[in-house]
């Protein structure tokens, strides 16, 4: 078993989990060989997430503005959320 391909996975977790919000996380693992077999076994820990606090639109244009507002029930960042 190639370890850095398993180091490579757990670094691409690591990666995927800080995309998602958790950017406190932390992946190890452990592999373990007997004879010709080879297990890779993964531990994550993911922390907290991080959450959208507020959302706040800066517009000098006053027209844009309410149109933003107009459609903000569409919006697919909301206060509250997982950072994502």
């Amino acid at each position: 078993l190639d370890s850095s391909k398993a180091q490579e996975t757990a670094t691409r977790m690591s990666k995927y989990l800080f995309s998602k919000g958790y950017f406190h996380n932390q992946v190890s693992y452990r592999i373990d060989s007997k004879k010709r077999k080879s297990n890779v076994t993964y531990v994550v820990q993911q922390g907290v997430p991080f959450l959208v606090r507020t959302v706040r639109y800066e517009v000098a244009d006053s027209a844009l503005y309410s149109l933003i507002l107009a459609d903000s029930a569409q919006q697919k960042i909301k206060q509250g959320l997982l950072y994502d």
